[in-house]
């Protein structure tokens, strides 16, 4: 059986961060995401259908379950989530600038 690699782009505009239990090893049921949007090309009421194949990929790869928080640019600013939560980039937490997911070829 080969394996093949997809390369999964983010979809324009948008960011992701990790947080939480896992990022200390505490937690390995799941994975806490922040996902960061620009409203002007993604509308908040598709934000996570614009986003939902680059977190089926990465529930896919990692077989957790994922624990999505979805904001603005602009509300992350006023909140200042990423700097209370001490979250990462997820390019970080990969430990690598390519996320590569294994599929099985027929």
């Amino acid at each position: 059986m080969e394996i093949q690699y997809i390369n999964i782009a983010l979809p324009e505009g948008s960011s992701v961060y990790v947080f939480g239990s896992s990022l200390n090893g505490n937690n390995k049921a799941d994975l806490d995401l922040l996902i960061l949007y620009k409203p002007s090309i993604c509308p908040p009421s598709g934000a996570y259908e614009y986003h939902y194949e680059i977190l089926k990929k990465i529930k896919q790869r990692y077989s957790v379950e994922l624990d999505i928080t979805m904001l603005t640019y602009d509300e992350e600013k006023q909140l200042g989530f990423i700097q209370r939560e001490n979250a990462i980039p997820f390019i970080e937490y990969k430990q690598n600038s390519e996320m590569r997911i294994p599929v099985e070829s027929n």
